[in-house]
């Protein structure tokens, strides 16, 4: 069985597979489209968006809820917190400033990798670059579920925009790595 990440489901050629070809990554016409047809800036569609991905992160790395005070401050009650809520919108935001950089990657790329440098505050508190893996799984699922949910799009346009979708968060967190690695050095530098 073949991975459906790994191949775009319209013309089966292979996707960017290595970090050079996603870190130049370019969105093809149809990407782009599928990427757009399945965002929303909808306050509630991007909130519950971040909700999901933290959720799914807290549940499989349970270790990750040390990087957030907020979770042990409020113990079970972390997500009606005013800190998650800012937070879960604050990386929902990440992704819609990446959907209105479709067409401008070059533009994209400062803006992420300022992101991951100011990461580096959080390395006192055990945040390392790897981290962003983690986040990785949690977009892939969230939005994948959100894309299976669409009645909009056929069977071949959801594995599109899935492979879409994880193309484009490993293309925002390679920049992020990479500006978290420079911020760690320019830090170490001082």
């Amino acid at each position: 069985m073949s991975d459906p990440y790994s191949r775009n489901a319209k013309d089966h050629e292979p996707s960017p597979s290595s970090a050079s070809d996603i870190e130049r990554w370019q969105p093809t016409h149809e990407e782009r489209e599928l990427l757009r047809m399945t965002w929303s800036n909808d306050f509630e569609f991007l909130y519950q968006l971040g909700t999901n991905i933290y959720t799914y992160i807290f549940n499989t790395n349970p270790k990750a809820k040390s990087l957030f005070p907020f979770v042990k401050l409020y113990g079970n009650d972390w997500k009606e917190c005013r800190e998650f809520r800012s937070q879960a919108l604050k990386f929902a935001q990440t992704l819609s400033l990446a959907i209105k950089n479709l067409y401008s990657m070059d533009q994209l790329v400062p803006l992420v990798y300022d992101i991951g440098a100011k990461h580096c505050k959080y390395a006192h508190r055990g945040f390392e670059p790897k981290h962003w893996d983690v986040f990785l799984d949690a977009m892939e699922q969230a939005l994948s579920d959100h894309i299976r949910s669409l009645e909009t799009l056929n069977d071949a346009q959801k594995l599109a925009a899935t492979a879409a979708w994880r193309t484009l968060s490993l293309f925002i967190i390679i920049h992020m790595k990479r500006g978290f690695q420079d911020g760690l050095k320019r830090k170490n530098y001082s």
